[in-house]
């Protein structure tokens, strides 16, 4: 399976959730140096489960995290990242559905579907380090939407509704929560959890894990090994939620009982749709997977520094960190977790780590060699701890008391980088002269250490200041790194400034005004402009809606697109002795003026006696908008059409009737096109009717394709009046009750209708419902027909002209 991310929901109309699941996952684990992925999430009931990247080649090809080989790049395990690495994987995941849900009162199905996850991939699709992302994933899908109405969706975590849905199309609603990389942390805030587990019945008790799993624990597992359809374990000794194989009931969803249509109630562990026309489709059979952590779980611990000093004489080492009480980890079957007081010490010297059998470092740490522990005091959840080494260590290692999942007291370290003080005595800046000054010094007095304050480019002197020129912006607050690994901030504050040196030139904004095709203008931008003398402008930002030039005197010529109106905007920048400016905006308005339509010939045809209507403004232009064309004015009448000069016609629809006398042939009239402000076109155009003294219909083909429930019906008109055709079946007769012994007619019986176009026209419809009097074979019909019908009657509008067509089955 491909993972794409979505933000928070592509469907095709809002779900209105009804009494949705509240965050029910409790922490992550710590980042795995080897992937870049958290080891592991915990719920609230302490149920812990990994990233479940595959250990082996049998727990790949077994599915028992969810993927399969050929979802690997080398098509086997162990997957090393980034090389052979899937490009998701799955902390848990539950599905629910059928592809094949029936629909009442048709032949026809649906797809319904459900999916849940805790689920790990790359912000951009393939795999690249850096681009990490877990999210936790609720997808609702229906597809097609059997009825027009309003669907209700019940799920374990929440239930969702779905109104104004139109029959046919799909509906797909999918939450992605936690999308952004290294953003782990968001999925606490999803609505998955506490994470779902096998059990005998729908909310019923869980049952333990595989391997554990006994037979008579779960009756829905004992089919599979009574079948032989059992997963092979992997023989790894790991736990996992359940057997790949496993469909059954589920338990843990944190939501009451529903209340469901009609008054019943439903345990939550269930997915179900309801719809218009008596729809439903319900299922207490799911497919889940996870696979357990089993390492200690350390207390919530976070160190929030650790940081060294260092003189001749001295060096002392500080360690400061944040702790929260732990949850224990527990395995299925267990009763939910307590929690443990947090107990943190650290060492004076970096972890060690495990060795992969690639030769990479990778969690879990021990303590280092022969170190000593340094007891970390507490306030609350707040931690310190302090020491006096003999040699600043590059890193030190934090010892916190851990839980196994089995309930068994251990102790986990966690490696924190070690940084020196940085200490910060000015932030200043000078708007006057636009400099920004920094000191700032190391608490390492013995090692000298490279300050560097973020964002600007200066060095800091012999004496622990940096003066930075030209600096047009000031931060609020300045960040100054040192290369010991060391940090700190400052708010910027403003004052005189030594050596700040010269000012830039700054660019103010500007505003125009402008009248539609007023042509060329000229603004003098440099006016409102500061320290600009001799300055040379340059176009930095173009405009949309006309040109912008720079000119050699410093000023901007602006011309608007012919018959643009509107807001525009440029930018601009001055350059004064190498010195470049900030942006300056040019805001323009220009004002619009009503400009006069375009009349364009026409041509329709007409019967003699017959009124007809032509929409003469259809093919006119407006350089403001076909919206503006309002009306035609007759310039030149025609006394055999009945058309006088001067008349007028409003949305531009000519209406006349040819007299039954005249001859047949061509007859014009001109009219002038009139926009909404009463600005007519410069010239008049002529329309050109055919008079003729009669209608000939005619059918080229009725052809039903009967694996596409398809009419393709096609033919042609002596008039090109725009006139309506309407088909009806000419024959054929119908079953009543069942029964040909007093058989329906279907004469009259209208199959569609179709408008002339030049001369021609086409109905070509798909029906909606395959079976009925619209379908004219009995293939896949019921029967309906006793006499199929085998001729078409075409009819127009315009006069009582008719044609007959036969039917082509396809």
């Amino acid at each position: 399976m491909k993972t794409r991310l979505s933000t928070m929901a592509c469907s095709i109309a809002l779900a209105f959730g009804a009494g949705g699941a509240s965050a029910e996952l409790a922490r992550m684990g710590p980042i795995d140096r080897a992937n870049g992925y958290p080891q592991w999430y915990q719920d609230k009931t302490g149920l812990t489960l990994d990233f479940c990247q595959n250990q082996s080649a049998a727990e790949l090809a077994g599915g028992w995290c969810v993927l399969l080989p050929p979802d690997v790049p080398g098509g086997s395990g162990p997957e090393t990242f980034p090389n052979n690495f899937a490009d998701e994987h799955f902390y848990w995941l539950a599905n629910a559905g059928d592809r094949r849900a029936p629909i009442p009162g048709s032949a026809q199905t649906t797809v319904a579907q459900l999916v849940l996850a805790i689920e790990g991939a790359f912000g951009g699709g393939p795999v690249v380090p850096g681009d990490q992302v877990v999210f936790a994933r609720l997808r609702l899908r229906l597809n097609p939407i059997p009825f027009d109405g309003t669907y209700t969706f019940y799920t374990p975590y929440g239930k969702f509704e779905f109104p104004n849905q139109v029959a046919g199309e799909r509906l797909f609603s999918t939450e992605d929560i936690g999308i952004a990389p290294g953003a782990f942390t968001e999925v606490l805030k999803g609505r998955i959890g506490p994470f779902l587990l096998p059990s005998a019945t729908a909310g019923g008790l869980e049952v333990p894990p595989i391997p554990d799993l006994q037979p008579g624990q779960d009756p829905f597992h004992d089919i599979l090994v009574n079948t032989g359809a059992a997963s092979a374990y992997p023989g790894n000794g790991r736990r996992y939620i359940a057997d790949p194989a496993r469909v059954g009931p589920v338990t843990g969803s944190p939501m009451a009982d529903y209340i469901i249509a009609g008054g019943g109630t439903r345990n939550a562990n269930i997915f179900r749709i309801e719809g218009p026309n008596g729809f439903v489709y319900e299922t207490t059979d799911f497919t889940i997977a996870g696979r357990i952590f089993e390492g200690a779980i350390a207390g919530m611990a976070t160190v929030d520094r650790a940081s060294y000093q260092r003189t001749a004489t001295n060096r002392q080492v500080d360690v400061y960190a944040t702790a929260m009480p732990t949850l224990q980890a527990r395995l299925p079957a267990m009763p939910p977790s307590a929690t443990v007081s947090t107990q943190l010490a650290y060492f004076d010297a970096p972890c060690t780590p495990s060795v992969d059998a690639e030769g990479n470092f990778v969690p879990p740490y021990s303590a280092p060699a022969n170190g000593v522990a340094n007891q970390m005091l507490n306030s609350g959840t707040r931690y310190y701890g302090q020491s006096r080494p003999a040699t600043i260590p590059t890193e030190v290692c934090v010892q916190a008391n851990a839980i196994s999942s089995g309930g068994q007291a251990t102790t986990v370290y966690m490696p924190a980088q070690l940084g020196d003080q940085v200490f910060i005595t000015e932030a200043l800046y000078d708007p006057t002269t636009q400099a920004m000054s920094v000191k700032a010094r190391s608490s390492d007095q013995v090692v000298q250490q490279t300050l560097k304050a973020e964002g600007f480019d200066a060095p800091f002197d012999a004496n622990g200041q940096m003066v930075a020129t030209e600096v047009l912006s000031p931060p609020s607050k300045v960040t100054v790194l040192s290369s010991g690994h060391g940090l700190n901030e400052m708010q910027v504050s403003t004052g005189a400034v030594a050596g700040g040196g010269t000012s830039l030139p700054v660019a103010n904004n500007d505003t125009l005004t402008v009248l539609e095709d007023s042509g060329a203008t000229i603004i003098k931008v440099l006016l409102n402009d500061t320290a600009v003398a001799g300055g040379t402008v340059a176009i930095s930002s173009p405009a949309t809606l006309g040109t912008a030039a720079a000119n050699a005197d410093g000023s901007i010529t602006y011309t608007p697109r012919p018959n643009a109106n509107g807001s525009d905007r440029f930018g601009y920048k001055v350059t004064v002795a190498g010195k470049v400016s900030n942006e300056g905006s040019v805001a323009v308005t220009i004002t619009p003026v009503n400009d006069p339509p375009v009349a364009n010939a026409d041509s329709t045809s007409a019967l003699r006696g017959i009124q007809s209507s032509f929409n003469v403004l259809a093919n006119d232009t407006d350089p403001d908008g076909a919206t503006d064309l309002a009306s035609a004015v007759i310039v030149t009448g025609n006394a055999n059409l009945g058309l006088n000069a001067d008349a007028t016609f409003n949305g531009g629809i000519v209406t006349f009737t040819p007299s039954a006398s005249m001859p047949t042939g061509i007859a014009t009239f001109t009219y002038r096109a009139v926009d909404r402000a009463g600005a007519t076109s410069a010239t008049a155009a002529t329309v050109s009717v055919t008079v003729s003294a009669g209608e000939a219909i005619a059918g080229t083909r009725a052809r039903f394709t009967q694996n596409k429930n398809r009419w393709t019906i096609t033919g042609t008109d002596s008039l090109s009046a725009n006139q309506t055709i309407t088909i009806k079946y000419d024959n054929g007769t119908f079953r009543q009750n069942g029964s040909c012994t007093n058989p329906g007619s279907a004469v009259g019986t209208v199959v569609g209708t179709a408008v002339v176009t030049a001369g021609a026209w086409t109905y070509d419809q798909a029906l909606t419902a395959t079976t009925g009097i619209l379908n004219p074979s009995n293939t896949g019909n019921n029967n309906f027909w006793c006499t199929p019908p085998t001729t078409l009657r075409m009819t127009s509008s315009q006069s009582p002209a008719t044609a007959t067509l036969a039917i082509e089955l396809k």
